[in-house]
């Protein structure tokens, strides 16, 4: 009766935290909507997760998984989230569609924290603590800011962490039962996981490895290793069958990003800024990262090795590529899980090293509870003022910006018009014409050139910015001559006297609130006579070089 009565308040207490958490993201969603100037409210995913809904809108409507009708350029590396974006697109207009993938993401988390507690009730041996140790793991899967962040603005990274998680619970049950059953789940997931991100082959192959060690380790058994081997030609039929498609359909061996951000791009060029890039991140998580140290030195075994491998591959990957545009850990998130995990487990070994305290088990949990919930806001802290939802966040301040644009491109031009971008999500997605990407994502030709490594296209401690230091400002505005573009300069290049003699500033006044543009001078693309009630030209500030 006991531990009924127990099962039944550790399950309370999940619908409780579950319930909490699912508030927060409803709050965050709405916290980071915005009302633009025509009057309409819209809800904010980050701007590259935009770039994935303007594929994911173009195939719901017929027009192919592109991000330019009639190109195809393969500007994404998330098709599976991709593909759930044009379940959206499908039924909903183009305000909703970025709505229903934020709310997609709240089971997404939540699935991945009850899955994180599953992992921990197959290998936890602590039967006195089992229980907390699950609800732990669980809470700080869900309020892990960072994990939370792209996953409700609309990033993979959330259903990347629930697949790879999955992916680890079946490997480690199929370790445990010996049923193919679980061994073809984890292949199924695995897959499902590389087509959600390419990259996500390294962490899954770490999972197959860790199954194929332990086998030999525990059962050198030759039919076993056999059923690993189907288990991996399952799996293989994803990136084959993709690459295939990807060969057929874009005509490319490799998608358009991995030439853009590696490309010409010197290693170790990349691995000095993906190191400073990383040195944050070791700062913020210090308090749990030393408690998941502290948890293999005291009880050290190869599970315990086999969670941690995880951030150890993702900061060694984050470094390879060179570090990321945004300091919020899009890469090193998805292993956070398992590494507070390795936390809790750290501070109970720590605790029961007190042999007067390791007498009283209340005392232990009280503080097990505390000292972990602190490391989870340490890690949490630099974001806290958007945590607690006081202010929005810059992604959602810079999308509320560039839909205003896509709002007085679509009142001032025609649909024939083109529009030249840095932002090539949100402004291309509203806009709704044809794009030229400066930056180069859906652009071959810019990502194909050498990077800048000059520092002015850097930040964050990079020498470079991945996907930020290509682009060709001659080529995407003197020779392309887009009817919009959204700036003139870039990095270490401008064309800016060209732009004065070619284009104008037009003031929109929209219902809400005025949005100054740059549009081609004398276009027939733009309604320069119809719409002269809702403009104003202004002149072009004076700059001297």
């Amino acid at each position: 009766m006991k531990n009924t009565k127990n099962h039944r308040k550790e399950i309370i207490l999940l619908v409780c935290i579950s319930l909490i958490y699912a508030a927060w993201a409803v709050g965050f969603i709405y916290r980071n909507s915005y009302v633009a100037i025509d009057g309409r409210r819209y809800f904010s995913l980050f701007d590259d997760s935009m770039i994935s809904m303007r594929y994911a809108w173009n195939f719901a409507h017929g027009h192919g998984l592109v991000w330019n009708v009639g190109e195809r350029v393969e500007g994404y590396t998330n098709l599976l989230m991709t593909l759930v974006m044009t379940l959206a697109s499908l039924f909903l207009n183009k305000t909703f569609s970025p709505l229903a993938v934020q709310i997609f993401a709240i089971p997404t988390i939540l699935g991945a924290a009850f899955l994180m507690r599953a992992v921990v009730l197959l290998v936890t041996d602590d039967e006195q603590h089992r229980e907390m140790i699950g609800w732990l793991a669980f809470a700080c899967t869900l309020f892990y800011y960072p994990l939370s962040y792209w996953a409700l603005l609309g990033m993979e990274t959330g259903l990347l962490t629930l697949l790879i998680l999955a992916t680890v619970l079946f490997a480690l049950r199929w370790l445990k039962t010996n049923q193919m059953s679980d061994g073809l789940a984890m292949a199924i997931t695995a897959g499902l996981a590389y087509l959600t991100r390419d990259d996500a082959l390294i962490p899954v192959a770490m999972i197959f490895a860790f199954v194929a060690l332990e086998t030999w380790i525990k059962k050198k058994d030759k039919q076993r290793f056999l059923q690993i081997v189907y288990a991996g030609m399952i799996l293989a039929l994803f990136p084959v069958g993709h690459t295939i498609f990807r060969v057929v359909y874009y005509g490319a061996l490799l998608p358009n990003t991995y030439l853009l951000k590696l490309g010409n791009f010197s290693l170790h060029i990349r691995a000095i800024g993906g190191t400073r890039f990383v040195i944050p991140f070791l700062e913020q998580s210090a308090p749990v990262l030393l408690l998941a140290i502290a948890a293999l030195v005291l009880s050290f075994n190869r599970t315990r090795a086999f969670f941690l491998s995880f951030l150890l591959a993702a900061l060694g990957y984050q470094i390879y590529v060179g570090g990321d545009p945004w300091p919020l850990w899009r890469i090193l998130s998805p292993a956070m899980p398992l590494v507070f995990v390795l936390a809790i487990l750290g501070v109970l070994g720590l605790l029961q090293q007190w042999a007067w305290l390791a007498k009283h088990r209340a005392s232990i949990a009280s503080l097990t509870i505390v000292l972990t919930l602190a490391a989870l806001v340490s890690t949490d802290l630099p974001f806290l003022s958007e945590d607690l939802l006081i202010y929005q966040t810059s992604a959602s301040t810079a999308s509320r910006v560039n839909t205003n644009t896509a709002i007085a491109i679509n009142a001032l031009t025609a649909p024939g018009a083109s529009i030249g971008v840095v932002w090539a999500g949100t402004v291309p997605y509203y806009a709704d014409r044809y794009a030229v990407d400066f930056l180069g994502k859906s652009d071959r030709y810019i990502a194909s050139l050498k990077p800048d490594i000059s520092g002015a296209a850097s930040w964050g401690g990079m020498i470079s910015v991945p996907g930020h230091n290509k682009y060709d400002l001659n080529y995407s505005i003197v020779e392309r001559r887009p009817t919009y573009i959204q700036d003139y300069a870039w990095g270490d290049q401008t064309v800016f006297k060209w732009a004065v003699q070619n284009y104008v500033q037009v003031e929109y006044h929209g219902l809400l609130g005025e949005k100054t543009i740059f549009l081609q001078k004398d276009s027939p693309l733009v309604c320069w006579e119809a719409c002269k009630a809702n403009y104003r030209i202004v002149p072009w500030p004076k700059i001297t070089w």
